[in-house]
């Protein structure tokens, strides 16, 4: 009988071993778990941040590239009043002056 009480007790022990054991192995395991989340969340948002940080400049460079546009736009259209100006001054001037009767 005695024989038998101390299996069970050394079973009783083994057993309390092993959970202590599978419970250090659980929460070594949600260690390593959290950290392999966390190392995604950070991998996840360094990639997103890059994606956006691509998408506003090309955002940017788009813009940049229609202000250029415009101004070109602009100044060749204000070279092409100007020829006309200067083509026409002469008469301009005349009539100019022939509405103040400066003449």
């Amino acid at each position: 009988m005695e024989d038998l009480i101390e299996r069970v007790l050394s079973l009783d022990k083994k057993t309390t071993e092993l959970v202590q054991k599978s419970e250090a192995e659980l929460e070594s395991a949600k260690g390593d778990i959290q950290e392999i989340l966390n190392n995604f969340e950070f991998t996840s948002h360094e990639k997103a941040k890059q994606a956006a940080m691509e998408a506003y400049n090309t955002i940017l460079e788009n813009a940049r590239d229609e202000v250029r546009r415009i101004v070109r736009d602009n100044e060749a259209r204000l070279n092409h009043v100007e020829s006309i100006y200067m083509s026409h001054k002469d008469e301009l001037l005349d009539q100019a002056i022939d509405l103040l009767e400066l003449k």
